[in-house]
């Protein structure tokens, strides 16, 4: 079951866990609780609809507890919550292990590690109890902000929900006064910083087909966001954006509002095909789009669509950027 970053209702979603009983838990919890602005999930009162309890608890916090020859040592938080529980099968939620530290006091990411393992927690030990503890009851709820920072290892240990479908992303082109400098933020990736560079050399060499003077680009700066800067992005399927995004900037031709498009552009011009279609065409029907822009060798991945999909949404390929932006700019016309 997952909640979607604008508070939409609970939806079902493949997830593996142990019977319908927890499923039917991670349901009741999910319908209790309320969603921040961040996407964080809040509940006022969870211990009264939950059986077993729910256990809040922080990732970076101790997990492995001290050894007992440490002057004023403690078990672990995992053992002193589940003390506090009173069972052995409660909720655990592990919140932002995207945030897990690493110093000369030992590797959180390790001891989640032989946490989550459901081959190894039936033996979890705490050093403070120095006896092995049956987890293999518990429920683990881990959230996260982004997956990029969290260890490759980890990430394999808890089933994940395969993402929602997405909205496809804003990208926003901005100039000022400088020296031709193309300045990219919103933590972009290589391969999409790359995308950015051939999309502006693509108009640099097209400039009398958009009316740009040859001179616009050696007094300024080009500035490029992609919004949600804390979350990493790559991919060469922005490409198409870019260029459009690019080409509405130095025309000074708005873009219209509801038209998404999506490929991978080259410096002749031409458009190459992309991956996820139908969860792009997802992504954009949900989001009130009207026209969304493909390469045309991904004309053959609208099998599977569904047909209301197809229905409500006018589905554009295209071969060449410049047939591109006759549909996506508001009254362009080619010079």
């Amino acid at each position: 079951f997952y909640i979607d970053a604008k508070g939409q209702p609970p939806m079902e979603m493949p997830l593996v866990a142990e019977g319908f009983r927890k499923l039917a838990m991670l349901a009741r919890l999910m319908a209790n609780g309320s969603l921040h602005e961040n996407g964080c999930l809040f509940w006022d009162e969870p211990e009264a609809n939950l059986n077993p309890k729910l256990i809040r608890l922080a990732a970076e916090a101790e997990i492995l507890g001290h050894r007992r020859s440490y002057v004023g040592a403690l078990p672990g938080r995992i053992i002193q919550e589940v003390r506090r529980a009173e069972v052995n099968n409660p909720v655990l939620m592990l919140d932002e292990i995207d945030k897990l530290g690493q110093d000369f006091k030992g590797d959180p990411a390790a001891a989640l590690l032989e946490l989550l393992d459901p081959e190894q927690n039936s033996q979890f030990t705490d050093h403070y109890l120095d006896a092995p503890f049956d987890l293999s009851q518990a429920m683990f709820i881990a959230t996260a902000n982004t997956t990029g920072p969290v260890p490759a290892p980890l990430l394999d240990r808890p089933p994940e929900p395969p993402a929602p479908d997405r909205v496809v992303m804003f990208i926003e082109a901005s100039m000022m006064k400088g020296g031709r400098n193309l300045i990219l933020t919103g933590s972009l990736g290589d391969v999409m910083k790359e995308s950015a560079q051939a999309a502006l050399s693509y108009l640099r060499s097209h400039t009398e087909t958009f009316g740009i003077d040859n001179g616009f680009f050696e007094d300024h700066d080009i500035h490029i966001h992609v919004p949600a800067g804390a979350i990493p992005k790559d991919g060469p399927s922005a490409g198409l954006t870019l260029a459009v995004a690019l080409s509405s900037l130095l025309t000074q031709t708005p873009c219209k509002r509801q038209v998404a498009m999506t490929g991978e552009l080259t410096l002749t011009g031409r458009i190459l095909p992309v991956g996820g279609m139908k969860e792009k065409l997802l992504a954009a029907h949900r989001s009130g789009v009207t026209m969304a822009i493909f390469p045309e060798k991904n004309r053959h991945d609208l099998v599977g669509v569904p047909e209301d999909v197809k229905e409500d949404l006018e589905i554009v390929f295209a071969d060449e950027f410049e047939e591109v932006v006759g549909l996506a700019l508001k009254g362009w016309k080619a010079e």
